[in-house]
């Protein structure tokens, strides 16, 4: 699954340029999706300055939480 948006100025001192956000997904013991993977990249400028980021968040480890009957 990923999410891509278009070019757009924020409070006009900054636009970004290109941002896209993937997200991978397993099949959990019990037949449901678990998030294993997120990833986002970003594009920008603002202030006379150029950037960029891409940031990968990776999930594992799960616990059941809340109830168990």
């Amino acid at each position: 699954m990923g999410i891509t948006v278009k070019p757009m100025r924020i409070k006009l001192l900054m636009k970004l340029e290109r941002y896209e956000s993937t997200a991978r997904y397993r099949i959990g013991p019990e037949g449901k999706p678990l998030l294993v993977e997120q990833t986002a990249d970003m594009t920008g400028s603002g202030m006379g300055q150029e950037g960029r980021g891409h940031t990968v968040i990776t999930y594992s480890d799960y616990r059941a939480v809340g109830n168990q009957r």
